[in-house]
C-alpha cells in the first residue's frame, strides 16, 4: 500500500506549482507585451521615419520654394531698378525734349521779337522816306517838358540824361519854379547855367528822361515840327519847313521857320524826321504871321557841353 503524502508536502508541492504556472504566465504575458511593445516601437520609429523623410521632403520643398522667392525676389528688384532706369531715362529724355522746345519756343518768341521791331524800324523808315512825323511824335514827346515858375511858363527839352536846356528869358529872374514832364509828373529843378546873350539856359532834375542828339547840319526846305506848350496847351506839336538858315541876331545863330513860335512854345525843340534837334525855339524874335525863329542846334550844342563840363 503506496505511502500517503503528508498535508503540508502536498501542499507546499502545489503551491509550487502554482507559483510555477503564475511564473510562466507572468513570463509569457510579459513576453507578450514586450513583443507588443516592440512592434509598437518599430510602427512608431517607422512613423518617425516616414515623418522625418516628410518632413525632410517639406524643407527641402520650402527651401526650394525659398530659393524660387529669393530668385523672383531678385528679378523683381532687377526689374524694379530696371523700370527706374527707364523711368529716369524717359524723365531725361523728357526734360531734353522740354528745354528743346523751350529754346525753340524762345528762339521763335526772339525771332518774332525781331520781326516786328524789323517791321515796325521797316514802317518807320517808310514813315521817314515819306516824311511823316506821326510814327516818331510819341517818342519825340518823351524827351519833351514844360517849364513851370512864378513869372510863367515855357518849354525845355532833355538833351542828355538829367540835364534839360530852355531858353534864358523862360526862368529870368524866377523865385520859384519846377519842370513837369510827359508823364504829369512835376519836378524840383536846378539851374545849372545860362548865356543870357545867347538866351540860353541849361536845368537840371533827379530823374533821368530819354534825351534828344543834336543835328550836325540842317539844310533850307527841311521838315520839321515844333514841340512844346503853346498858349499853355500841354506837349503840343506842329509842324513846317525851315525857310533860311545862317540868321545871326546879336551875334547869335538862328534858323528861320515856317512855324509861328508862341510864348508857351520857347525853348522847345524844333526836331527834323531823324528825331535830331536842329533848334531851340525863342518867341522873342516875330516874324510875319505864321513865320519863327530858332537857336541853331550847333550854337545849342557847344552851350551845353560847356556846360556839362562845367558841371561835372
Amino acid at each position: 500500500m503506496a505511502k500517503r503524502m503528508k498535508p503540508e508536502k502536498k501542499l507546499f508541492i502545489w503551491s509550487l506549482v502554482i507559483m510555477i504556472v503564475l511564473f510562466c504566465g507572468a513570463l509569457g504575458y510579459t513576453y507578450y507585451n514586450t513583443v507588443q511593445l516592440h512592434e509598437k516601437l518599430n510602427d512608431v520609429q517607422a512613423q518617425l521615419a516616414a515623418t522625418s523623410r516628410d518632413l525632410q521632403q517639406d524643407i527641402g520643398v520650402l527651401e526650394k520654394t525659398q530659393s524660387n522667392l529669393q530668385e523672383r525676389t531678385g528679378t523683381l528688384e532687377t526689374g524694379v531698378t530696371s523700370l527706374e532706369e527707364d523711368v529716369s531715362d524717359v524723365k531725361e529724355d523728357t526734360s531734353k525734349k522740354f528745354q528743346g522746345l523751350e529754346g525753340k519756343i524762345n528762339l521763335v518768341e526772339k525771332e518774332s521779337e525781331e520781326n516786328l521791331q524789323n517791321l515796325q524800324d521797316d514802317l518807320k523808315s517808310i514813315s521817314i522816306q515819306s516824311k511823316d512825323f506821326s510814327v516818331i511824335v510819341e517818342e519825340l514827346l518823351e524827351s519833351v517838358v514844360t517849364i513851370v515858375t512864378n513869372r510863367g511858363g515855357g518849354s525845355g527839352v532833355f538833351v542828355e540824361g538829367t540835364y534839360i536846356v530852355t531858353n534864358y528869358h523862360v526862368i529870368e529872374g524866377i523865385s520859384s519854379g519846377g519842370v513837369e514832364t510827359h508823364d504829369g509828373k512835376l519836378h524840383a529843378m536846378r539851374i545849372v547855367a545860362v548865356d543870357e546873350r545867347a538866351d540860353l539856359a541849361l536845368l537840371q532834375i533827379e530823374d533821368s528822361y530819354p534825351d534828344l542828339s543834336f543835328a550836325r547840319s540842317v539844310k533850307v526846305g527841311t521838315r520839321v515840327v515844333a514841340l512844346g506848350n503853346p498858349l499853355g496847351l500841354d506837349f503840343s506839336v506842329t509842324e513846317g519847313i525851315v525857310s533860311s538858315t545862317g540868321r545871326k541876331f546879336d551875334g547869335t545863330d538862328f534858323i528861320q521857320i515856317d512855324v509861328a513860335i508862341n510864348p508857351g512854345n520857347s525853348g522847345g525843340p524844333i526836331v527834323n524826321i531823324n528825331s535830331e534837334i536842329v533848334g531851340i525855339a525863342q518867341s522873342k524874335l516875330q516874324g510875319s504871321e505864321g513865320l519863327g525863329f530858332a537857336i541853331d542846334a550847333s550854337e545849342v550844342d557847344d552851350f551845353v557841353d560847356d556846360a556839362i563840363a562845367a558841371d561835372t
